[in-house]
């Protein structure tokens, strides 16, 4: 994505973020919490990224911003692999983002199928132990302390706290 592009992007998020802290303070006290923490972090949080992609100032001191991952360009320019291995390599890595993706939306499909017959206080569990376990390749004892932790949170946020049942 070229900077422009960036930037636009960012500052629609900014606006989103803005607008959904600012909205939040006309519920009522339990209802504007989620959305205004939601809100005001993501703000915050993109706010960064903005500051990161327009100042070289501030990229200098967010180095923890700088592009990792699946998405961006690896490695420095001018290796010495040929432009035939970087080529296979690159469709190698999107035949392979594309099944992972594929496989997150077949997770998702099946998680709202089970959030429509079970319930969400089984579902959420489920899920969060599925995901680590497959995608995550984590641990089953650490997937199952994950979901009972998540279990308990949405019991005690969702039950106790705003007393709402689905």
């Amino acid at each position: 994505m070229n900077e422009k592009a960036r930037v636009v992007f960012d500052i629609s998020l900014l606006v989103f973020f803005g607008l959904l802290a600012v909205i939040a303070l006309e519920y009522n006290a339990k209802a504007r919490a989620m959305p205004f923490i939601f809100g005001s972090g993501g703000f915050i949080l993109v706010l960064m990224q903005t500051a990161y992609d327009l100042s070289p100032r501030v990229r200098n001191r967010l180095r923890f911003l700088e592009e990792k991952g699946a998405s961006w360009a690896q490695g420095p320019a001018g290796t010495e692999e040929s432009m035939e291995d970087q080529a296979g390599e690159q469709e190698g890595e999107e035949q392979g983002s594309w099944a992972r993706i594929l496989r997150i939306f077949t997770w998702l499909v099946a998680f709202l199928i089970a959030l429509n017959y079970l319930g969400y206080l089984i579902a959420v569990p489920f899920l969060v132990f599925g995901m680590l376990v497959v995608e995550g390749r984590r641990k089953l004892v650490s997937a199952a302390v994950a979901s009972v932790v998540m279990l308990l949170f949405m019991y005690a946020l969702f039950e106790l706290v705003l007393g709402s049942t689905f």
